[in-house]
């Protein structure tokens, strides 16, 4: 019953979501098909009764709302959130080159290089190296978050520039 009721009406369904998403396709596409998954998911029993009551229409709405608007929402960690970072990394990136061409291709190599560096360091090294750059940590909240003493923390980060010094010194780079 629950599967020909979204075959039967999967279009006015996929409006409501458009409307939701205020036109963009794909987040209507996506709305879309995450609240018919979670209808899938959901006691059955319960999604017959609303058909059955012609409420169904309107708990979907609501779903969609509550789906597309909540920042805590299923659809907000798997659509909008890693679109959100990668915004947020574009824009960081293109803050680091400016218009010479050469620099940037100069600079692309040098974060593949300090990436490939860091997924060759032990595990503790590249994590406290990844907090402390990437979320902006002091040695001091990082300390107090995770019970670590600043020293120990401080080392691992030692370890992991002075690992790639040494590796980019060994290295010859193209376009110098």
């Amino acid at each position: 019953m629950v599967r020909s009721y979204i075959s039967k009406n999967y279009d006015a369904i996929k409006k409501m979501a458009c409307t939701i998403a205020k036109k963009s396709l794909i987040d209507c596409e996506e709305l879309c098909h995450i609240v018919i998954l979670s209808i899938l998911e959901s006691d059955q029993n319960k999604i017959e009764a609303l058909i059955k009551k012609k409420q169904l229409r309107y708990w979907l709405a609501r779903m969609m709302m509550n789906q597309y608007n909540s920042t805590t929402s299923p659809y907000h960690y798997t659509y909008r959130k890693p679109a959100e970072r990668h915004r947020e990394a574009k824009q960081d990136i293109l803050l680091w080159f400016d218009s010479d061409i050469e620099k940037k291709i100069k600079d692309e190599e040098k974060i593949d290089f300090i990436n490939s560096t860091l997924s060759d360091m032990p595990y503790f090294d590249k994590t406290v190296t990844e907090i402390y750059y990437e979320h902006g940590h002091s040695f001091k909240t990082m300390s107090e978050d995770t019970g670590i003493s600043k020293t120990t923390l401080f080392k691992a980060l030692k370890r992991t520039k002075n690992e790639i010094k040494k590796k980019a010194k060994q290295r010859t780079w193209r376009h110098d």
